[in-house]
């Protein structure tokens, strides 16, 4: 074997086990296997390739036109092997395009702790790891119409994607049974809208009305009662959390026990960030609900 082909087997190595790091222990070396062996079978680690990734130019020439035959890359492939479809039941046929979309891009980064993919990467994703059916140009038109809910850049002739807080926050109302509708994109023209022929006292009465439906947040800034995450941690440190407990449960419970009432927006981006900050750990119940209960790590 040459010294090229030692080397490159050595990258495929580390870069597999790289993939694998946050696999479940019990599936890590059946991961392992399926990502270096997608991973030496790519032209990045043939016999007569560098160990480093191939230049814009090669990579423009290797996809032939005509949109969904791309070649797929071979990060895509490792990622798809290296995640466990189990741990997400919620990525399943039959859901929007966009949701799907935001799913992959959540799961990669938890999962593998890659930040960024193409919308070519997201459908190979769910294509041979979920079996999901879905569009390529249908993922393409869902992310570059997701508007906050991602963060998007140019990498050669292409954009690539990761989620963002925003992202996230739809995905737990989606969750929760909320109400999520769809953000208007940034980067897409919306037509004016044409001006409304009702009285000006009815625009006026929503203003009141918009005025009047401040977010709990607010409110408790300003009348210095705390907020979600700071009621959230007192709940911790006082041990409610030692028990699974349900978003719908902590709602009931502070609404009685603290005359407090938060909805689920107040507290799905608080949860979120308090699993990021390992303060909670979630499992699904029987019924598919999402329970918090405090995380092992944190005392």
């Amino acid at each position: 074997m040459s010294t090229s082909g030692s080397n490159d087997i050595q990258v495929a190595i580390a870069r597999a086990a790289e993939l694998v790091e946050k696999v479940p222990e019990d599936l890590r070396q059946i991961a392992f296997s399926k990502a270096f062996d997608a991973l030496i079978g790519t032209e990045s680690f043939g016999p007569a390739a560098s160990s480093g990734p191939a230049p814009a130019a090669q990579r423009k020439a290797a996809r032939p036109r005509g949109g969904a035959q791309q070649t797929i890359a071979s990060d895509a492939v490792a990622i798809a092997a290296a995640l466990d479809s189990t741990a997400h039941p919620e990525i399943a046929s039959g859901k929007p395009a966009r949701e799907l979309a935001l799913r992959v891009l959540k799961a990669a980064r938890e999962g593998t702790e890659t930040e960024w993919l193409t919308p070519n990467d997201v459908w190979t994703i769910l294509r041979d790891k979920f079996r999901v059916s879905v569009k390529l140009n249908a993922i393409n038109m869902a992310l570059f119409r997701a508007g906050t809910l991602i963060d998007r850049r140019k990498q050669d002739d292409t954009y690539v994607y990761r989620i963002m807080g925003a992202g996230e926050e739809y995905l737990a109302k989606i969750d929760t049974g909320e109400d999520a509708r769809p953000i208007a994109s940034k980067r897409t023209s919306i037509k004016p809208r044409q001006a409304s022929k009702r009285p000006k006292k009815d625009a006026a009465a929503k203003i009141a009305d918009a005025s009047g439906a401040m977010s709990t947040i607010s409110k408790a800034r300003s009348s210095g009662l705390p907020g979600p995450k700071a009621t959230l941690e007192s709940l911790i440190t006082s041990g409610y959390f030692d028990e699974p407990r349900t978003m719908s449960d902590v709602i009931k419970h502070v609404q009685v026990k603290q005359a407090r009432a938060f909805t689920a927006s107040d507290l799905g981006p608080t949860f979120v960030r308090l699993q990021r900050e390992k303060k909670l750990d979630r499992e699904r119940n029987g019924e598919g609900q999402y329970e918090y209960r405090r995380h092992p790590d944190h005392a």
